[in-house]
């Protein structure tokens, strides 16, 4: 129902669900043969990612560029909610440039409306342009 509703929404809308992951390339390396030998061992670092991304049409065309397995910020509120005991709702203002990738660095400057709520053991991440 989320993912449909954000299709109509007209302002560019991410709906994302964070969970602990570790970067593409640790993840390629951990499932890799060559761990069975100590020298090529890798000890992947889980941090909050974004495991999944959903965008409407307004955000691929503006400059809103939250994507896959991107490390959520420790600020966001999107980690207040993952690390909340219970199913607490949260919602602050904050800015793109507090994402960043280990290639690229921090995003292009963009203020968001971000609200994240944990269900379960799920949390989800609605993000706006503001």
């Amino acid at each position: 129902t989320a993912l449909a509703g954000i299709r109509f929404t007209p302002e560019p809308t991410v709906f994302l669900t964070a969970d602990l992951a570790c970067r593409a390339a640790e993840a390629r390396a951990a499932r890799s043969p060559q761990q069975a030998f100590d020298f090529a061992r890798v000890e992947p670092k889980f941090d909050l990612r974004a495991v999944s991304v959903s965008t409407n049409e307004a955000a691929r065309k503006s400059r809103l560029a939250i994507h896959r397995n991107i490390r959520i910020p420790e600020d966001s509120v999107i980690t207040q909610a993952f690390e909340s005991p219970g199913s607490e709702d949260f919602c602050q203002r904050e800015n793109q440039d507090w994402w960043e990738t280990s290639k690229n660095g921090a995003l292009p400057a963009l203020p968001l409306r971000v609200q994240a709520a944990r269900r379960g053991g799920f949390v989800y991440g609605l993000l706006q342009q503001a």
